[in-house]
């Protein structure tokens, strides 16, 4: 597909054309993301609403995840043959229209086919609004570029729960869905007026067995790893036939695109350094992200016995100090190699998680806060220098192609770390429960002679029940905690890696 290669300043004239691409690039990519965060949110009411039971209402999340995935890949080829302006609009008309039926449904059934629907139609938002914020601006502002990107990743999985969660509370919960449609109007006005249409390339046929396998392994892949630690994992039969799916899947697709003429996607793509080593970054920060945003909030509510609101206010300055975060980085980058930026910030980010493996019931809002705004800004910092040093060698035909597969990593980074971090908790909430047990007894005189409420009691049935509680609470804390480890330890192996990038002036190839 050609794309013109700005090369100056002159090209990002008249400014007001540039920042209004840049609105709707940002405008398309909060909304795909806060879409799937408010939903987690709201899913408790909207099981009640439905009258479903556990297991069914997780398919509203599942199916939604499982389409996002399955439909990344096929926008750099459908771009290519259509026009990017084109799919781009199309796909915000489809998501806008899925959204409201999601919002009206008046059955599960109905629910998670829209959410189908709407799963499929938003997996190619992200990319091609990388797509287009890399062609607006100059490969010396792809940093600030990528910056503008990461404020709209971060703005939805920063804000979403906590916007989810005030709409299920004082609305009804079908504008979490409805929520969709004034951003999708005006994304659409921005992208019809200011983003210009690219050349067709007719010439490339699809690959179908490609796409084929990949789809397959994705979605088994997606499947697996979302209902892995309902199902007890690989004691589940269900989970070997996806997981053995997801494997063969992935050999089928490696070998074809190797040996086909016309690959779903180039090989030559991974033998650019820089690229490769940014999936392998963007997998990692796909981890990370999950473990800050989800895990926090429930850990202050449920453990710290902190309302609601309190949390989600708690919340705000870690929103703001990542798009601080994420500006700063952008405009650092014109000058600065993504490498020495992107060290510096995991460590910084390495530490301030760190520091949460020292939280207690007793620590205090403020120095919560403080942490999780420092949290939130290396969290800006990390995520455009990865962005920016994985996309900085590729030529400009390379970036449809690009852009899917880092976004489908990052997407699965994410599912890997929502499996891993809850596997772990659940793990280390049992261990820890039978640890704190044993000391837990009458016949332990440091526990007879300490001081503790009146209704712990032995002898009474309603005072054993509260000691049980007790233990199970901070068995869970003490999870949390160890997660927290957990985090620290997936930060700092992205340092080693950041090592392997290379610097602007550098060769590219291996």
């Amino acid at each position: 597909m050609a794309v013109s290669e700005a090369t100056d300043l002159s090209d990002l004239r008249p400014y007001w054309r540039t920042g209004a691409v840049t609105l709707a690039a940002i405008l398309a990519v909060s909304m795909q993301s806060l879409d799937s965060h408010t939903a987690s949110v709201a899913l408790p009411t909207i099981r009640g609403a439905m009258s479903a039971s556990t297991d069914e209402i997780a398919w509203v999340l599942t199916a939604y995840l499982v389409c996002i995935a399955i439909s990344t890949p096929p926008i750099a080829w459908l771009s290519r043959r259509f026009g990017r302006k084109k799919v781009f609009l199309s796909l915000i008309v489809g998501f806008s229209l899925s959204s409201i039926c999601v919002g009206y449904s008046s059955s599960l059934s109905e629910m998670v086919f829209f959410r189908v629907l709407e799963g499929l139609f938003a997996g190619g938002l992200a990319p091609l609004c990388q797509q287009v914020l890399l062609d607006t601006y100059p490969k010396r502002l792809h940093g600030f570029a990528m910056g503008c990107f990461s404020i709209g990743i971060l703005f939805g999985v920063i804000a979403g729960p906590t916007l989810g969660g005030f709409i299920v509370e004082y609305h009804d919960w079908r504008w979490v869905f409805l929520m969709n449609v004034p951003i999708a109007v005006a994304t659409f006005v921005l992208i019809w007026l200011f983003v210009p249409e690219t050349e067709k390339q007719r010439d490339r046929p699809f690959d179908f067995v490609g796409f084929f396998a990949l789809t397959v392994a994705v979605a088994s892949a997606q499947l697996m790893l979302d209902r892995g630690e309902r199902l007890d994992w690989f004691a589940s039969t269900e989970v070997i036939l996806e997981a053995g799916c997801a494997a063969a899947a992935l050999w089928v697709f490696l070998f074809h695109i190797i040996m086909t003429k016309h690959p779903f996607v180039q090989p030559s793509l991974f033998n650019n350094r820089n690229y490769a080593v940014g999936l392998f970054l963007t997998f990692g920060f796909g981890i990370m992200i999950y473990g800050h945003v989800g895990f926090v909030p429930t850990m202050l509510q449920k453990h710290m016995e902190m309302p609601a609101l309190t949390t989600g206010l708690l919340m705000v300055p870690r929103g703001l100090a990542s798009m601080v975060g994420s500006i700063l980085a952008g405009i650092m980058l014109a000058w600065v190699q993504p490498r020495n930026v992107l060290i510096v910030a995991c460590l910084l980010l390495s530490y301030f998680t760190w520091r949460m493996t020292f939280f207690t019931p007793d620590t205090s809002e403020a120095q919560i806060m403080n942490i999780i705004a420092w949290q939130g800004f290396t969290m800006g910092l990390v995520s455009v220098c990865v962005a920016t040093a994985t996309f900085t060698t590729l030529t400009p035909d390379q970036r449809a192609e690009g852009t899917s597969f880092f976004n489908l990593i990052r997407k699965f980074g994410s599912s890997v770390g929502v499996s891993f971090l809850v596997s772990q908790l659940v793990r280390n909430a049992q261990t820890n429960r039978t640890s704190i047990a044993e000391n837990v007894t009458p016949y332990n005189e440091n526990f007879e002679l300490s001081s503790k409420p009146e209704s712990w009691n032995f002898t009474d049935p309603v005072g054993v029940a509260a000691i049980e509680k007790e233990v199970l609470r901070q068995a869970e804390f003490l999870a949390y905690l160890q997660d927290f480890w957990w985090l620290t330890i997936v930060t700092l192996a992205m340092i080693p890696l950041a090592l392997l990038l290379r610097t602007t002036g550098e060769s590219t190839t291996k």
